[in-house]
């Protein structure tokens, strides 16, 4: 009896193990992303599972840690600004780095602007964060350039190409942390050609937080190609936003 209980509790933490592990998702983390390092954690010589296995275990134990990096012989066990929703697979990636999936803020699973390709204007300096940065899912945010300001100009505009043409319901921003005030009087655009005469989604005309998490959604779902942030106003001024994902109907 004793021998069947103890395999049956190896049995059940090797569920867990592989549960926790299976809730981070491979992603493509920025070099200079071990400026957000929480700890670095060697692994063990005689490692009885996957370091990806292992080294989640590590960072779901730890309170601000939601991303990871291992190489062959430590976790880098990383608190990012991190995007919420699945993302397919990354394809001939030689990435180590995984972020934690939780429930996605959009209506589906599966982000659709993740590792698109994105069109905007040059930065408001040239030290910030490209606008491409925007859909990379993860960001290390530890001053003002590390997300993405547009120059100022009159329509101040972000814009992602899908691809190809998909529903869409939602678009989520994670806004900066110190640049949040610059994310403001939105207009979010559904269409084909990436300017204001595309269809209107929503608007977005609140204050947001530091870092806060905003749901733009409209009462019904837009077909297209592109989806545009647009920032309206009288004056000259900057866009700026840190994270955008894009969920379908």
């Amino acid at each position: 009896m004793y021998q069947k209980d103890m395999l049956l509790i190896g049995f059940l933490l090797s569920g867990f193990q592989e549960t926790q592990a299976i809730m981070y998702q491979q992603a493509e983390v920025e070099s200079g992303a071990l400026q957000c390092l929480v700890e670095s954690v060697p692994l063990p010589p005689r490692l009885t599972m996957s370091p990806r296995t292992f080294c989640a275990l590590q960072c779901s134990s730890q309170l601000f840690c939601n991303a990871f990096c291992y190489t062959e012989s430590n976790c880098s066990l990383l608190e990012l600004t991190v995007a919420s929703g699945w993302a397919p697979p990354l394809l001939d990636s030689s990435s180590w780095c995984f972020t934690h999936y939780v429930v996605p803020a959009g209506p589906s699973t599966t982000d659709l602007a993740r590792y698109k390709t994105v069109y905007s204007l040059n930065t408001i300096l040239s030290n910030y964060a490209l606008g491409q940065t925007a859909v990379s899912g993860a960001r290390c945010e530890v001053s003002a350039t590390d997300c993405f300001c547009s120059t100022y100009q009159v329509i101040p505009f972000w814009t992602v190409d899908l691809g190809k043409s998909q529903a869409v319901a939602a678009v989520v921003v994670t806004v900066s942390k110190f640049s949040y005030t610059s994310f403001t009087d939105i207009d979010v655009r559904v269409g084909y050609t990436g300017t204001p005469i595309d269809t209107l989604l929503t608007t977005y005309n609140a204050t947001p937080g530091p870092g806060q998490i905003i749901r733009l959604q409209g009462s019904l779902a837009l077909t297209g190609r592109i989806v545009s942030l647009f920032r309206q106003g009288l004056f000259q001024r900057s866009l700026c936003l840190c994270l955008v994902e894009v969920y379908s109907a």
